[in-house]
């Protein structure tokens, strides 16, 4: 995976210590109830990520085959290894899953949040000058947390008193001379007028190496994020939050916030089912504490994996396919949460949840395997008649099983504007779908094979336009607790390429300063005078550094991008700029500038010009004119001078 170097170290970041503990914590690591959800497997470490840099990611990125990370991961998981992915913290809105957690094979982990958020504090003492007056008090860490040990620090606040706007910088008059053991007392989410935003830019631009913050308004509680924050101020070595009335007990939580929203082709779901991840306590390096709370898929992930490993270990017999398919089905489906706060009583949609939360106990314990992870209907334009599935009987018994159809919530992918993807929408709408047969008796060891397809689609008006997506579970339910499945459904109310390929709401005619990397919009029109030297790298320069751009924003990432500029006049394309778009699907939007340097430096003649962007929509044909979107920019002139 690297170059053989041999600089490897378990102390110096914090995120695999802390995935490790909860797939695998044991032993005196026990301490305050953490334990891995798989203590007893083996597990194999790989360094990733280096103490100083990315260059280890990096190395592990080029030892996979360029652009084909996915590829890989299905390779190996077809090759009978199960492979778990995260599947992403990108949000609560449509398409937020990410790669290669996309891969057919690959099992995808969602997240939600902890239901009982702990609390890891340590405790501090602070005294007086004349040491008149002493105390203790707890603070959580944060990153880094590199505090000197056995020494004491002197605490420096702002001169002025906290306010919920931005204050000028205060005097730095009465900061002591020696900087190397002064701690800064604020307010965390004190805005500086002169320092670029919060407090940790106060203590940059004062250049203080330590930080201790208490929380204002709008932080009085961090259960609704992780607990274990990192401040990016360079200098920093130390920061920690001064400790809450909460601080010392655990905050129960009635909500459960889910992250990372399929489809995934073809229209599938993204998570295959979702673990706790949000606001887990686990193993820190000592150096950062021991224990410590943090979130997101890096932390489902694991406990997914740790599942698995239970599931393996209990039937040694078991492909990687029954194992990720027993917990996606034997998970409980979750109901819907709008990111604002609510819980809504509808089940979220399968794009989001997948087979919902996992149930390890009945994953172990299951006497039925199904023959799937989920069912995907796809888009209309390759929807399949009907789908089918097989129940096994691994019992030793005969069992006779009910199956009955539970809806999920429906939406949209497509906001109103019509170029905007959803961001947390669901809607309590249900398709209609025919199963048969609904009831069956299978003997031990056998299977049977059932069909599913859709009778009716949710009542949803904008459906062509909009593109609806629905879903919902095909529940199997035989004697015992183990015995209640759950198989999750997709499918799609209208074809991906009805999906507009380029956003034209908020793509423009720009211009772009390269002295400072500003971008502005612009009207028509818009005169660019220049000269023009061939002996230059930069063989043209505009007055002051402001070039002629555009600014393009796709609504989903093409397999085929190209930006042209085009002669106004004759329609003429002179040349193309750029082709292929981001790996990044969440790219909010690209700018692209002319200063010469493009097509083999090829440089324009006198003229008026405009940008044209075209690019191939979702599942498009590329050999189909059709099957492309574009979009022109308004004109722009450009003038030669001496």
């Amino acid at each position: 995976m690297t170059d053989g170097g041999d600089y490897v170290q378990d102390e110096c970041w914090f995120h695999g210590t802390h995935v490790l503990g909860i797939i695998g914590a044991k032993g005196d690591e026990v301490e305050y109830n953490v334990s891995g959800v798989a203590p007893d497997a083996t597990y194999e470490l790989f360094r990733i990520q280096p103490c100083d840099s990315s260059s280890a990611t990096q190395d592990a990125r080029l030892a996979l085959v360029p652009g084909l990370r996915t590829s890989v991961a299905d390779c190996i998981a077809a090759n009978g290894t199960l492979v778990v992915f995260s599947a992403g913290n990108r949000g609560l809105g449509i398409f937020t899953g990410s790669s290669p957690a996309d891969g057919d094979y690959v099992t995808a982990v969602g997240s939600v949040d902890n239901s009982v958020t702990p609390y890891y504090t340590w405790e501090a003492t602070w005294s007086t000058v004349n040491n008149s007056a002493a105390g203790s008090f707890r603070i959580v860490p944060s990153s880094p947390f590199n505090f000197p040990n056995n020494t004491k620090l002197t605490v420096w606040a702002p001169d002025v008193p906290a306010s919920e706007n931005c204050l000028p910088m205060p005097d730095r008059t009465s900061i002591p001379d020696d900087l190397s053991n002064v701690v800064v007392l604020s307010k965390y989410d004190q805005c500086w007028l002169d320092a670029w935003g919060g407090a940790h830019f106060l203590t940059e631009a004062f250049n203080i190496s330590y930080a201790l913050y208490y929380p204002g308004k709008s932080n009085t509680s961090t259960s609704d994020g992780p607990l274990f924050a990192s401040s990016d101020f360079q200098n920093a070595k130390g920061v920690a939050t001064v400790d809450y009335d909460t601080a010392s007990m655990p905050v129960r939580s009635a909500q459960l916030k889910i992250y990372g929203l399929g489809p995934y082709p073809p229209g599938s779901v993204n998570a295959l089912f979702l673990a706790p991840g949000g606001n887990i306590l686990s193993t820190l390096p000592q150096r950062f504490g021991g224990f410590g709370v943090l979130s997101g898929t890096s932390m489902s992930t694991p406990f997914g994996a740790g599942v698995a490993a239970l599931v393996k270990q209990k039937h040694p017999e078991y492909s990687a396919d029954d194992i990720r398919n027993v917990i996606a089905t034997t998970a409980r489906p979750v109901k819907w949460n709008d990111a604002k706060g609510h819980t809504l009583e509808f089940l979220a949609p399968t794009f989001q949840q997948g087979g919902g939360l996992v149930d390890a106990w009945s994953a172990v314990h299951a006497t039925t395997l199904l023959s799937n992870a989920s069912l995907s209907f796809n888009d209309t334009a390759y929807r399949a008649t009907n789908l089918t599935f097989s129940i096994k009987n691994i019992g030793k018994k005969s069992a006779k099983y009910r199956l009955s159809h539970i809806g999920a919530g429906s939406g949209y992918v497509l906001g109103e504007s019509g170029y905007n993807l959803t961001k947390a929408e669901a809607y309590p709408v249900y398709a209609d779908i025919h199963i048969h047969p609904t009831s069956l008796e299978i003997k031990p060891g056998s299977s049977a094979t059932v069909s599913v397809s859709v009778i009716k689609e949710p009542d949803l008006s904008d459906a062509a336009t909009r593109v609806s997506h629905f879903s919902g579970y095909v529940a199997i339910k035989a004697e015992g607790a183990a015995n209640k499945l759950t198989l999750p459904y997709t499918g799609l109310g209208a074809p991906f390429h009805v999906l507009p390929a380029i956003n034209r709401d908020t793509s423009i005619l720009s211009g772009y300063n390269i002295s400072n990397d500003a971008t502005m919009s612009l009207t028509e029109e818009r005169i660019f005078n220049c000269t023009l030297n061939t002996t230059m790298n930069s063989p043209v320069t505009f007055q002051d550094s402001f070039h002629p751009g555009v600014k393009v924003d796709l609504v989903v990432q093409s397999r085929d991008f190209a930006l042209s500029i085009v002669d106004t006049n004759s329609d003429k394309e002179m040349f193309v700029m750029t082709r292929g778009s981001s790996e990044d699907p969440y790219l909010s939007g690209w700018t692209w500038y002319y200063d010469g340097t493009d097509a083999n430096y090829f440089h324009l003649p006198a003229g008026r010009y405009h940008w044209r962007a075209k690019a191939l929509k979702m599942t498009g044909d590329p050999e189909k004119k059709e099957d492309y979107g574009t979009w022109e920019s308004g004109s722009w002139i450009l003038r030669i001078v001496s």
